[in-house]
C-alpha cells in the first residue's frame, strides 16, 4: 500500500457532500409563516400598587417612572438570575416593602430565601 493510500484511509470521510444542499434545507426547515410564541397571556399587575398592565414592559416602566424601582439597576448590583428574579419578585409580592427601600438594599438576603420561590397570587 502506497503513503498516500494509506492517509486516504486514516482520514475520517467528509461529513457533508454538499454544503449548499445542507444549506437549502436549514432554509426550507424555517417555517417562514409560525407566529412568534407569546409565553405571556393576562394583565401584569404593577409591584407595588394594584395598577394592571397589558406587558411586563410596561409594567416595568411604570415601576421605574413613578415608584423610582428599576429592575435593571437591581439586577446588575445583586446580579440578579433566573431564580433571584423570581425570589425576589415574590418577596416584594409577599412583604410588600417600600420601592426605596427596595432599592436602598445593598446585599440580596431580604430575598434570599427559599421561601420566596414559591409564587405569591396577587390581589386584583
Amino acid at each position: 500500500m502506497s503513503a498516500s493510500n494509506q492517509q486516504d484511509e486514516d482520514s475520517p470521510p467528509p461529513l457533508v457532500d454538499d454544503e449548499e444542499e445542507i444549506l437549502e434545507n436549514e432554509e426550507s426547515d424555517n417555517d417562514q409563516d409560525e407566529e412568534p410564541m407569546d409565553f405571556f397571556e393576562g394583565d401584569c399587575k404593577d409591584l407595588f400598587s394594584d395598577k394592571l398592565f397589558k406587558t411586563p414592559g410596561e409594567c416595568l416602566d411604570h415601576c421605574k417612572r413613578v415608584h423610582g424601582f428599576d429592575l435593571a439597576t437591581l439586577k446588575d448590583r445583586h446580579n440578579l438570575d433566573c431564580f433571584s428574579f423570581i425570589k425576589l419578585v415574590n418577596y416584594i409580592r409577599k412583604e410588600k416593602p417600600t420601592p426605596e427601600s427596595v432599592m436602598a438594599e445593598k446585599t440580596s438576603k431580604l430575598w434570599n430565601s427559599d421561601e420566596f420561590m414559591k409564587p405569591v397570587k396577587a390581589k386584583c
